[in-house]
């Protein structure tokens, strides 16, 4: 049987989800996944629990010093004992580079790839371009999110003929499954508990600062002073969540924008999404915007040429999305207000939303793509 290791920094629902998948596939072509990560991590975004996953965990412990990273738990005995080997690109990691190099030179028999974003939100320093250039010449291959990272690797000198797009996505069956067991009188306490209006417009995202979430609040307060009947519904915590409440309170919102906080469990997502028309992330849009194709919401976000996550590139605007002018408010208030004001559009971007996250960004074409590419690096 063939050993493959994958190097996450941790693992978030989304990674669980995806590693259970992945290795059910894997077990059917006689090849065992194992994971390491640092599952004793301190975050919101660690969702570990053994009765999860049922591979083996490897503790590889994260230790923060300025802006670099360092990982224990791993060694190059411990390396060389698997065939195939995948390493997270993260230039901040200073251990994984180390491993890649003595794995380079010592490791023979352990072929190594590199999967990662490899694009930078945001403007790009001169190291993480570097690091690029280094792990391309250390890996067999380099493994990206999305055609972003891809063309940034290109535009770099890599070789076309060692990078692989692999792709994003969530657990669209989960989410399937929870819209199934929806009840209709969910819905409708939960839209008469907020006196909510037939139009909601939703943002569910860690409030911080990269996010831009002021600019919601701001074309908010511009479609209320033009009589716009809908609400917005504001999901999730982080480091700006006081100051946007304070926002909503400042401005008089409170009956037009709500704050739920942080909500995790999908079956109250479920009925979140459910009451909820036109979804909203007024920059850097990440898996978020599966969640809300997967619920059949089409996207408003901005079309910044350096900001924008990976997961921009399952957005096509006019067909499942509408891009605003990056950070001009009113741009995004206007925006909004078509939306609302078409209801053939909103139609026509809910049907290809879910469309696009059924059949061509689903979990099971993710799934497949890494195997096959996993395949092809073990049987070379």
């Amino acid at each position: 049987m063939k050993k493959i290791l994958l190097i996450q920094p941790l693992l978030p629902r989304y990674s669980i989800d995806f590693i259970v998948a992945l290795n059910k596939k894997l077990l059917q072509h006689n090849m065992s996944l194992s994971i390491a990560c640092d599952v004793k991590i301190k975050t919101i975004l660690n969702n570990y629990k053994p009765e999860l996953i049922d591979n083996d965990i490897l503790h590889a412990k994260q230790i923060i010093i300025g802006p670099f990273i360092f990982r224990s738990g791993l060694s190059i005995g411990m390396l060389k004992s698997f065939d195939l080997v995948i390493f997270n690109a993260n230039p901040r990691d200073v251990t994984q580079l180390y491993y890649q190099i003595l794995l380079k030179v010592f490791g023979k028999n352990t072929k190594f790839v590199s999967w990662g974003m490899f694009h930078r939100i945001g403007r790009f320093k001169l190291s993480t371009l570097i690091y690029f250039k280094i792990v391309s010449m250390l890996s067999a291959q380099l493994w990206t999110y999305t055609r972003i990272g891809a063309s940034n690797l290109i535009s770099i000198g890599v070789p076309k003929s060692i990078i692989n797009i692999i792709g994003t996505a969530i657990d669209d069956i989960k989410i399937e499954d929870a819209k199934k067991n929806l009840q209709y009188q969910d819905v409708r306490n939960f839209k008469d508990r907020y006196s909510l209006t037939d139009i909601v417009i939703l943002q569910v995202v860690r409030l911080s600062e990269y996010k831009k979430p002021r600019l919601i609040i701001e074309a908010a307060k511009i479609l209320k002073k033009k009589g716009v009947v809908c609400n917005f519904l504001i999901v999730g915590g982080g480091d700006l969540y006081n100051e946007i409440s304070e926002l909503i309170s400042n401005y008089d919102l409170a009956d037009y924008v709500k704050m739920l906080g942080p909500v995790y469990e999908e079956s109250q997502l479920a009925v979140i999404y459910s009451c909820s028309k036109i979804f909203v992330i007024p920059t850097c849009i990440g898996l978020s915007a599966h969640h809300a194709f997967s619920y059949g919401l089409p996207i408003i976000t901005d079309n910044s040429l350096d900001s924008q996550g990976s997961e921009f590139d399952i957005l096509a605007n006019g067909l499942n999305c509408m891009l605003y002018d990056e950070g001009d408010v009113h741009s995004l208030a206007n925006t909004i207000e078509k939306l609302i004001d078409d209801n053939e559009l909103l139609t026509r971007l809910s049907d290809c939303a879910h469309h696009t996250v059924c059949n061509i960004h689903s979990l099971d074409r993710k799934v497949n793509t890494f195997l096959k590419s996993i395949r092809a690096i073990v049987n070379e």
